[in-house]
């Protein structure tokens, strides 16, 4: 893949999205609602151009950017080479494109730490309740006895 397809693929994103979301009759209600003044049609559309042109180039010089100080051309070659030097009909994990499904494997050594320290906690607390319960027992045993003491004095 080359710097030129790069660029031609972002530019055929942002023709479409330009042309999609700069549209001359929304930005002379936007200009009327705001304002309160109304601009002809045709002075409108030339400010129109004038924005598409102005925000094409500022996205490609942007991306242009990207590109080179990132280093985001040399790992679509590193991808490309590993992609290339990969095994045909050999199956591979691919994410599913869904976050919170493919962060999964990262987070389950995390998960068994909790798992395990909730665990733990929980033998704790029935251990410590069984000999609450123990004590409670003994103490109503101890009573019993002194109030039998007691009566028969």
């Amino acid at each position: 893949m080359s710097t030129e397809s790069l660029y031609a693929a972002v530019n055929e994103v942002l023709k479409k999205l330009v042309a999609e979301a700069i549209v001359t009759e929304k930005c002379v209600k936007i200009v009327r609602r705001t304002t309160n003044k109304k601009i002809a049609p045709d002075k409108m559309e030339e400010i129109v151009t004038a924005a598409k042109g102005e925000l094409q180039e500022s996205v490609l010089n942007g991306v242009s950017q990207v590109i080179h100080n990132d280093e985001v051309l040399e790992g679509m070659i590193k991808l490309k080479n590993l992609i290339e030097a990969s095994q045909e009909g050999i199956t591979g994990w691919r994410p599913s494109g869904i976050p919170s499904d493919d962060i999964t494997g990262h987070l389950q050594p995390i998960m068994f730490n909790i798992e395990e320290d909730l665990t733990k906690k929980r033998n704790f607390y029935k251990e410590t309740e069984n000999k609450v319960q123990a004590i409670m027992q003994g103490a109503a045993l101890s009573s019993h006895i002194v109030s039998l003491y007691c009566k028969s004095v």
